[in-house]
C-alpha cells in the first residue's frame, strides 16, 4: 500500500515539478534558499498525501503549503536578534 502510495504521489507530481519550482523561486526569492523550501514542502505534502480529499488540487495545496512555510520564517525572523554583551 505504501508503494502504491509513493507512485501515486509521484505520477501526480511529476507533471507539476517545473511550475512549482519556479513558484518556490519566486516565492523566496530573498528570503530563503529555493531547494530548501521545495524540499520542505515536498516532505509535508508526501506525508499528509493520504489525507488530501482532492488529488487534483495538489499543485494548489503545495502552493499553499510553501506560502505558509514562508509566513512561518518571515514570522520567526522578526524575533531573531543579536545581542551584545
Amino acid at each position: 500500500m505504501l508503494q502504491a502510495q509513493q507512485k501515486e504521489f509521484m505520477q501526480m507530481y511529476e507533471p507539476i515539478h517545473e511550475g512549482f519550482v519556479r513558484f518556490c523561486s519566486a516565492r523566496s526569492y530573498g528570503i530563503l534558499e529555493t531547494e530548501d523550501l521545495v524540499q520542505e514542502v515536498i516532505a509535508c505534502t508526501y506525508e499528509n498525501f493520504g489525507k488530501i480529499k482532492e488529488k487534483k488540487a495538489l499543485l494548489a495545496y503545495m502552493m499553499r503549503t510553501a506560502n505558509n512555510l514562508v509566513i512561518k520564517h518571515l514570522r520567526r525572523k522578526k524575533f531573531k536578534g543579536h545581542y551584545k554583551e
